[in-house]
């Protein structure tokens, strides 16, 4: 949360963590942990007014606020045949 203005003139200490021996994978999964991944980030995150257009189609797909991610057997094969083959850049 951003500090009020009356903290500019005295602004706190940058922390810097430094995180050369953490390991982190950042590769994309092609297959039904891509949307597992999404329903998390739905779950935690605030929606703001941009998300908004989003929310229906997430909704279509079995991805809601405040519900569990449970794809059924129609979602799940949607997302395999896309994500089978990833494509190589």
């Amino acid at each position: 949360m951003p500090r009020p203005r009356r903290f500019a003139a005295n602004p706190a200490a940058t922390t810097f963590i430094d995180a050369i021996d953490v390991v982190y994978d950042a590769t994309i999964p092609y297959d039904i942990r891509f949307f597992q991944s999404l329903d998390r980030f739905v779950q935690q995150e605030p929606w703001l007014t941009r998300d908004k257009a989003m929310i229906d189609q997430l909704k279509a797909i079995g991805i809601e606020k405040g519900k569990p991610f449970a794809p059924d057997t129609k979602t799940e094969a949607f997302s395999t045949p896309v994500c089978v083959k990833p494509t190589r850049f």
